[in-house]
């Protein structure tokens, strides 16, 4: 929904946060993990798939990237399962999948105003914030030996947001105002 509450606003000359480009950048994985990446948010070598080839091995995080599916995550740790997955994910081979290798433990965290529903990736989320300009969602990451590496960003779901950590963060905007 706030894709279009935003496209509807922009629409009629109305300023809004996140504008209708932060929103795409952020929930359509290719373009999260580019921009990430030039903004120096640690992230792996991510592929776009739509096929499972010989070359593609398990374990591995798979995100479905087409316009009908949120909260698509699938780590997939055996390689006789990737091909069976793969297709499923991209709907017939219709939309690509983006396969990211798996390299350490996986947890999806909750970002709000640059705070983090995990201690450990308290930087991480402040710095997705300041690239991003997304006030709530919920993040993939991997934790590995080098830190937090991002994965993926989609809507957070009304229970996983702290919504003690939002109300703070919106009187100390207004405070600024």
């Amino acid at each position: 929904m706030g894709y279009y509450v935003s496209a509807h606003a922009e629409t009629f000359g109305v300023e809004v946060t996140p504008n209708c480009t932060e929103i795409m950048d952020a929930y359509r994985n290719p373009l999260l993990m580019e921009k990430a990446r030039r903004n120096g948010i640690r992230t792996n070598e991510y592929r776009l798939i739509t096929s499972a080839k010989s070359e593609i091995n398990a374990p591995a995080v798979l995100f479905a990237v087409n316009p009908f599916t949120n909260n698509s995550m699938k780590v997939v740790d055996s390689d006789s399962n990737l091909p069976g997955m793969i297709k499923k994910m991209s709907m017939g081979a219709r939309f690509p999948v983006s396969l990211h290798p798996l390299t350490g433990e996986v947890l999806e965290i909750t970002q709000m105003f640059g705070e983090s529903t995990n201690e450990e990736t308290s930087g991480f989320t402040k710095r997705f914030y300041e690239v991003f300009n997304i006030p709530i969602c919920k993040l993939v990451v991997q934790i590995d030996d080098g830190g937090v590496v991002l994965n993926h960003c989609e809507p957070a779901m009304k229970k996983e947001v702290k919504w003690d950590i939002v109300h703070d963060k919106m009187r100390e905007i207004k405070q600024e105002l």
